[in-house]
């Protein structure tokens, strides 16, 4: 019922007057991880909770357009006064740095002449992957074996069970508690 009379509100206008309205003089900030070409075959070992198509961050884009004024970073950082901006603010940023921000979304943002911010991971500067991405590399790939397994989720307080790590979103809980350790 409620996603019906959701449907009706969006197609008569009704949700897009109401989110204009109630974003009016808030920032929005975006932060997207990874963005890959939708046949790159990096997808099989990706984290597919942070990592999106082009296809989908192209979509994503298209309805800033429509519904936000994308601003740089700076322009909100440097506004003294919530005036200074422009109704809707938003600004998209990056978090990684992964190479395919430049490859892959770079040229996507620039076809709408959007401006981005991307946080970089020092540590990962010419290197291959993240302690996180080898350690999920080597999961997904069935070298990390249960009896290792075991043994991190006791060392992070997780359950000891091999079988507890099954999924990818269990797995990158597990990683999140060795994150807090490191």
């Amino acid at each position: 019922m409620f996603s019906t009379v959701k449907k009706l509100l969006y197609s008569a206008g009704g949700l897009t007057l109401y989110h204009t309205v109630r974003n009016r003089r808030h920032v929005t900030v975006v932060m997207f991880h990874r963005v890959l070409v939708e046949n790159d075959p990096r997808w099989k070992d990706v984290n597919n909770e942070w990592t999106i198509s082009d296809s989908l961050f192209d979509e994503c884009l298209q309805f800033f357009s429509k519904h936000y004024n994308v601003v740089p970073v700076d322009a909100v950082a440097g506004a003294t006064e919530r005036s200074k901006l422009p109704p809707r603010p938003l600004v998209i940023t990056f978090d990684d740095g992964w190479s395919e921000t430049e490859t892959v979304a770079l040229p996507i943002l620039r076809r709408y002449a959007f401006p981005a911010v991307v946080f970089v991971v020092a540590d990962a500067v010419n290197r291959r992957h993240l302690w996180t991405e080898t350690l999920f590399h080597a999961w997904n790939s069935g070298r990390l074996n249960s009896e290792n397994i075991a043994r991190l989720g006791e060392f992070v307080g997780l359950a000891s069970d091999p079988s507890s790590c099954a999924s990818v979103g269990e797995f990158w809980r597990m990683v999140d508690g060795l994150r807090l350790l490191a």
